[in-house]
C-alpha cells in the first residue's frame, strides 16, 4: 500500500481503468486507484517508447507521472490547470501547447490530470 511521502510513478491503467501507482525504487505495482495527489512531480516520457509506439501505431506504457504521494484527491478542479499526454500527437505532457516537465502539486483523477505551480520551460 502507499504511504504518505512514499515517492511514486503514475500511470493510467488501460486494461483496468484506473491509476497503477508503482514504487519508484522497486518499480512494482504497489496499487490501483482512481485518484491520487502528489507534490514535486515531474512529467516522464520515453523517447524509444514514443517511436516504438508511433511506429507500431500500439499504445504501451511510456508516460509517467512521478512525484511524491500525499493522498487520494478529492476536492474539485477549481484552479488548477488541465494537462494531457497524447503520444500521437505531442512529444510531451502539455497545458495547452505549452511542454510540461516539472510541477509542485498534480492531481490525478481517472485519466484527468490537473497542475498546480508549473514549470513550462523546455529543457
Amino acid at each position: 500500500m502507499t504511504t504518505s511521502g512514499q515517492r511514486v510513478r503514475v500511470y493510467y491503467n488501460l486494461h483496468k481503468r484506473c491509476l497503477s501507482v508503482m514504487d519508484k525504487k522497486t518499480r512494482l505495482v504497489i496499487a490501483h486507484v482512481p485518484s491520487i495527489h502528489l507534490e514535486d512531480a515531474r512529467f516522464i516520457v520515453s523517447k524509444a517508447g514514443l517511436v516504438r509506439v508511433r511506429r507500431e501505431g500500439r499504445k504501451g506504457v511510456i508516460a509517467f507521472v512521478e512525484g511524491t504521494y500525499v493522498g487520494k484527491y478529492g476536492e474539485g478542479s477549481k484552479g488548477w490547470s488541465r494537462a494531457y499526454f497524447n503520444p500521437y500527437r505531442v512529444d510531451h505532457f502539455v497545458i495547452g501547447a505549452q511542454p510540461i516537465h516539472e510541477a509542485d502539486q498534480v492531481c490525478i483523477v481517472n485519466n484527468q490530470i490537473y497542475v498546480k505551480e508549473s514549470k513550462c520551460a523546455i529543457s
